[in-house]
C-alpha cells in the first residue's frame, strides 16, 4: 500500500471514531437535560434541578436572550441560546 492509501484508511477510522463520540455525547447530553425539569408560567420558565430553582425570562426586546434569577437574585443577564442550552449549562454546573 502506498502512503496515500494508508492515510485514507486512517482518515476513515478517525471519522468512524468521531461519529461514535458524537453519538455518546448526544446520549449524555440528553440524560443531563432530563435531570433539569422545566415548567412554564406565562412568560417565565422555571428550571429546577435538585434543590435549585432558577427562573428564566426573555426580555421583550430580544428574541434570543434570557435573564436568569435564583432566589430573586440575578445570576445571568442576556444569555444567548435556546432554553435547552441553558438547561444543559445548569445540569453541568456552569450556571
Amino acid at each position: 500500500m502506498n502512503k496515500l492509501c494508508k492515510l485514507q484508511d486512517q482518515l476513515i477510522k478517525a471519522r468512524e471514531r468521531v461519529a461514535q463520540l458524537e453519538e455518546q455525547y448526544a446520549e449524555l447530553r440528553l440524560k443531563e437535560l432530563r435531570s433539569v425539569t422545566m415548567t412554564k408560567n406565562g412568560a417565565t420558565l422555571t428550571l429546577s434541578i435538585g434543590d435549585r430553582v432558577i427562573k428564566a425570562k426573555k426580555p421583550a426586546r430580544y428574541n434570543d436572550r434570557w435573564n436568569l434569577t435564583e432566589n430573586g437574585k440575578s445570576i445571568a443577564r442576556e444569555v444567548f441560546g435556546s432554553i435547552h442550552d441553558i438547561r444543559f449549562a445548569i445540569a453541568m454546573g456552569h450556571l
